[in-house]
């Protein structure tokens, strides 16, 4: 069987906490005409690479490549700025140089351990980012109501700082094992802790 998996860095708990406090701020004062799917607590993190068609056989040889990221210190990560993208909305994160550099080390990792069997999914420019949130039915949304949600989400995340201290490789959870559209769409397959 084949899965998608992605690389995924987590911020602490208490960092998560922050950021689902902010998104609760954001959805107080949301146009009542938006319809928003906020990202659950657990499911916050900073997009780093996707993996789609892995067999579930290279699944630990994959794990088992990345535990050199343990040995990666941790560091702070600043939000900054706010983006839509489709239904999308997220964070962009800065230092882009250090998010870069993680990618590429797990790049050139997989490519060493599994002879190039699987490849990241890239586009254009690489993209370190936070999705807080789906918006519903995104083309009916109109500049304006765009602009004040964009403004709104920035006012609540500007200059927001976090640590990371922990890469994950994770998976989406498949639908028939959901408990609701509320809950936990992603977990944690194997996690990297920094030193």
């Amino acid at each position: 069987m084949n899965v998608n998996i992605f690389f995924a860095a987590v911020p602490n708990p208490d960092n998560r906490q922050l950021l689902s406090q902010k998104i609760l701020q954001c959805e107080a004062k949301r146009s009542s005409q938006l319809k928003i799917d906020w990202s659950h607590l657990t499911d916050l993190h900073i997009t780093l690479g996707y993996l789609s068609g892995v067999q579930d056989i290279d699944l630990r040889a994959i794990a088992q490549s990345f535990l050199f990221l343990n040995q990666t210190s941790k560091f702070l990560a600043t939000i900054k700025d706010v983006r839509i993208f489709g239904n999308a909305i997220v964070l962009r994160m800065e230092p882009y140089q250090t998010f870069l550099g993680l990618f590429k080390k797990m790049k050139q990792q997989l490519q060493v351990t599994l002879q190039n069997k699987y490849q990241f999914k890239e586009h254009d420019r690489f993209d370190a980012h936070i999705t807080i949130g789906r918006i519903q039915a995104p083309r009916t949304l109109t500049p304006p109501q765009k602009l004040q949600l964009c403004n709104i989400v920035a006012e609540q995340f500007a200059n927001t700082t976090i640590v990371i201290q922990q890469v994950a490789l994770m998976q989406r959870i498949p639908e028939h094992l959901l408990r609701n559209a509320k809950s936990a769409q992603y977990q944690a397959l194997q996690g990297y802790n920094f030193k």
